[in-house]
């Protein structure tokens, strides 16, 4: 592997093949990535509510509160393609803040995390660098009551 990276250094040029599935691809994460920027930026990012039912007999029991985007035009863009864009490119809070949301960080492990999830406002941290999951009862010794 290693002599064939040397051998590509020695050439002057080299051609690069982009399908135009993979320049699809890059269009649609550019696309997303300037409709979370505009609706941060613009302070629209909108909450929906979806109804929690209760099981017992089906009325409501409350509601679970959703952030939505739309693309350029007004159609909304699903949450799975564009969280992941926000939580890459440090918006999510911005976009929580919006909407009166709390952040919570999970999977914090270092000292490092910490301080990077808190200088990008963060309002709770979870993670094993303050404790691993714990039984019902120890978590009470240890913390009491909330």
């Amino acid at each position: 592997m290693f002599a064939a990276f040397k051998e590509a250094e020695s050439l002057e040029s080299v051609n690069i093949l982009i399908t135009d599935e993979t320049l699809k691809g890059i269009e649609e994460t550019t696309r997303i990535k300037r409709a979370v920027e505009y609706a941060v930026e613009n302070n629209s990012v909108e909450m929906f509510l979806q109804p929690l039912m209760d099981s017992k007999d089906y009325k409501l029991a409350g509601a679970e509160a959703l952030a939505r985007i739309r693309d350029e035009n007004g159609n909304l863009i699903p949450p799975g393609l564009f969280i992941p864009i926000a939580e890459k490119n440090g918006r999510i809070n911005s976009m929580g803040e919006q909407m009166n949301f709390t952040v919570t960080a999970e999977g914090v492990e270092t000292l490092e995390m910490v301080e990077s999830m808190k200088n990008i406002g963060c309002d709770f941290l979870q993670g094993y660098y303050f404790s691993k999951p714990l039984p019902a009862r120890e978590f009470a010794e240890k913390y009491g009551k909330l």
